[in-house]
């Protein structure tokens, strides 16, 4: 198997632990541990988006690179979308804050989801030949 996937997957895996354990602490001890669980999603997003950028030079076939494109794409759009939205929309926000941060919060973990995904289901296989 390709190193650098390697090192992208377990990366992915210590981080996504360290989020689980954060949130099943914050359910069952303190609620402050959960919002530090929140914080860390940006830390996750941040070293996903990376690793992502990472495995698209890498030389995989074209399902896997459409599979990371789409990844790359949806962060992008989901970054700058809520830019715009806090800067032209900010009175949208006072009126329906509470399904906007719903939204917020429940796209990264998505995107978390989906990222896992994709780096576990990348095998040998995947390599162009």
């Amino acid at each position: 198997m390709d190193t650098t996937h390697v090192i992208v997957k377990w990366i992915n895996r210590i981080v996504l632990s360290i989020f689980l354990i954060l949130i099943l602490l914050g359910f069952s001890n303190d609620e402050e541990i959960f919002i530090y669980a929140i914080f860390f999603t940006i830390l996750i997003g941040i070293s996903q988006f990376l690793s992502a950028l990472v495995l698209s030079f890498k030389n995989y076939k074209e399902q896997i690179k459409k599979r990371i494109r789409i990844y790359i794409f949806t962060t992008i759009l989901y970054l700058v979308s809520g830019f715009l939205m806090t800067i032209f929309f900010d009175d949208l926000f006072n009126k329906v804050e509470d399904i906007l941060i719903y939204i917020a919060i429940s796209i990264p973990v998505l995107l978390l989801i989906y990222f896992t995904y994709l780096a576990e289901t990348i095998t040998n296989n995947s390599l162009k030949k």
